[in-house]
């Protein structure tokens, strides 16, 4: 009852942020109610959840200025991005955090395992277990239609050589505009394969539904 009713403030908190009602103060306390709640997560030794990237979100919220938020019925006309350099440095603070956040993620890869991840990976192994999972009310609910086309190592070598190479350069999106758009295409399609082949970090862990 207790986890509920912080999730209920958070997202009350979260919908006051989406109106325009006192935004900053909303992405503070918002940022607080996730971090306690990642810890907690991390308290019972389970996994940490795709929310991170949520909570660094909302971080960098808090400490932007007030002047780059918006309100409900404001007359006033804000200052345009190009004219005002406080609009500047919270998108390339959110960057470098989501930069960092996948850049870690692949030289842990690296420093775990080494370069011969990719043949490690072994994603056609995953997709077979996820589906003999998915008979479980309880467990994650896989995608057969899709999870029966990844089911090729020589599938599974290229997703790893894409997802370690497009991890490791993602703090390229700081430094390099050209090729943004194909490392965070990269990623989208990383995060799409995984839920297709485990059921995680969009719908949640199970398929048993009241």
């Amino acid at each position: 009852d207790t986890l509920f009713a912080v999730q209920i403030v958070g997202l009350a908190t979260a919908l006051c942020g989406l109106l325009g009602i006192y935004p900053k103060s909303a992405a503070g306390l918002g940022f607080l109610i996730k971090a306690h709640l990642t810890g907690f997560v991390q308290a019972t030794n389970a996994e940490l959840d795709g929310g991170t990237l949520c909570m660094v979100a909302l971080l960098v919220l808090a400490l932007a200025p007030k002047d780059c938020f918006y309100k409900i019925f404001r007359r006033r006309q804000k200052a345009t991005r190009s004219r005002d350099a406080n609009y500047h440095w919270p998108i390339f603070l959110l960057w470098t955090l989501v930069g960092t956040f996948y850049f870690m993620a692949g030289l842990n890869k690296l420093i775990d395992v080494g370069l011969h991840w990719i043949f490690a990976y072994h994603m056609e192994n995953l997709v077979f277990t996820g589906l003999e999972k998915s008979i479980f009310k309880a467990s994650r609910l896989a995608t057969p239609e899709i999870s029966s086309l990844m089911a090729s190592p020589w599938l599974s070598i290229l997703a790893g050589s894409l997802v370690l190479w497009a991890e490791l350069a993602f703090l390229g999106i700081l430094f390099a505009p050209r090729i943004r758009i194909h490392i965070v295409s990269i990623i989208i399609i990383m995060h799409f394969g995984v839920y297709c082949l485990a059921g995680i970090n969009f719908l949640g862990s199970s398929v048993s539904t009241k």
